[in-house]
């Protein structure tokens, strides 16, 4: 065990350390000293710790005159640590009954979630309608034809029957611009299934009549294709996390359209957003548009992850245009990628002020990603 407790990269001034006692380090630092210790009730939440030998208090800041521990037990006699020997062996931190409003219960309640089996777009749309959040639809058909919005109000995983074999959920006509749309505080999975579109429609939007809380995106195994983006945001909306993996994404105008909050206030419309070992291929635009505007560093700036995906024949044609947007985004990874084929000049632009970074990108053609130390603002006055 190392015996450096405290190490100083600088002169240390005022700092005085007094009375502090540890066990198994021989401790060089002043005002640390060795002690044998001993937790007399291993199975409780909350250790009490013995001293072997009598071990004096620190003289100051009123120490002495604290006269009860932290359950309200008297110090008799008085010893290092928020409680005192007479602490029994089931004694507990919080009545919890005690605190809280009458009609909230603390004690966390976990529905018994089912697994939903359909074989129509009727029965997939009456599942969603009628079951708990937290329930897995199982698509047990290889086709399923929908013409309509569908709204996802509560947490669901959708996938198919077998991994091995991916369901197919088709959208054909309907007037609306999106197939998925999704409620406040949703959590929204999707495993194994084959998802076919329209270029009019995007895939997945929030629900822009109701966004107060923020909702997650998770799709594995999935291929998507045919559509106007994968997830597009819009004003006022906020995802937590969007996060996909492990699928392919072909034949899309756009990728994702995170950009809605252009005020220039510091807002954006997703903490985090994780794409990872995807095949992507036949984007007509940019693929990820994702914008934080303005100078608020108060805000924690969003986090971009990019790594180990394979991209091809994708982009707007351009010396200018820019494949991967990542405009005022503080957190960006962009790592261990395949690019071929990009009619964007630029891959990507960096923050280099900020923690940006790109490292094991392999790139065929004359696209390039650059690090820009200082990032153009757009200024409110």
């Amino acid at each position: 065990m190392k015996t450096e407790i405290v190490k100083y990269y600088d002169k240390p001034g005022d700092i005085n350390f007094q009375n502090n006692y540890v066990q198994g380090v021989e401790s060089k630092a002043a005002g640390f000293i060795s002690t044998e210790m001993k937790v007399l009730n291993k199975q409780w939440e909350i250790p009490l710790v013995a001293m072997g030998d009598h071990v004096a208090l620190f003289d100051g800041f009123d120490f002495d005159k604290i006269t009860k521990d932290i359950f309200m037990n008297e110090r008799k006699p008085n010893q290092a640590g928020a409680i005192s020997s007479s602490v029994g062996e089931l004694a507990s931190l919080f009545d919890f009954n005690m605190y809280g409003p009458s009609w909230f219960s603390w004690q966390a309640h976990k529905p018994d979630n089912k697994r939903i089996s359909v074989k129509s777009s009727d029965e997939f749309i009456a599942s969603l309608k009628e079951m708990n959040a937290g329930d897995t639809i199982i698509i047990a058909t290889d086709l399923l034809k929908l013409e309509e919005l569908v709204k996802i109000q509560k947490s669901v995983c959708i996938k198919s029957l077998s991994k091995d074999k991916a369901a197919t959920i088709q959208f054909v006509g309907g007037d609306y611009a999106t197939a998925f749309e999704l409620g406040p505080d949703v959590n929204f999975l999707m495993q194994h299934i084959s998802l076919e579109g329209d270029p009019s429609l995007n895939f997945i939007a929030p629900d822009k009549s109701n966004m107060s809380i923020a909702s997650n995106v998770y799709i594995d195994d999935c291929k998507i294709r045919d559509f106007k983006s994968v997830y597009h945001s819009i004003k006022g909306s906020f995802a937590d996390t969007i996060k996909v993996v492990n699928s392919s994404m072909n034949e899309l105008v756009r990728g994702f359209v995170i950009n809605s909050e252009d005020d220039a206030k510091g807002d954006y419309n997703a903490e985090f957003v994780i794409l990872e070992n995807n095949q992507v291929a036949g984007i007509q635009q940019d693929f990820v548009d994702y914008y934080r505007g303005g100078y608020d560093e108060s805000t924690v700036g969003g986090n971009f992850i990019f790594k180990g995906n394979i991209v091809e024949n994708a982009g707007k044609r351009g010396s200018q245009e820019v494949l991967l947007k990542t405009h005022g985004i503080v957190h960006v990874t962009i790592n261990d990628n395949t690019f071929k084929s990009i009619k964007s000049g630029l891959i990507a632009r960096l923050w280099g002020e900020k923690n940006n970074v790109e490292s094991g990108n392999v790139i065929a053609g004359s696209s390039k990603i650059i690090t820009e130390e200082f990032l153009a603002q757009r200024l409110m006055y």
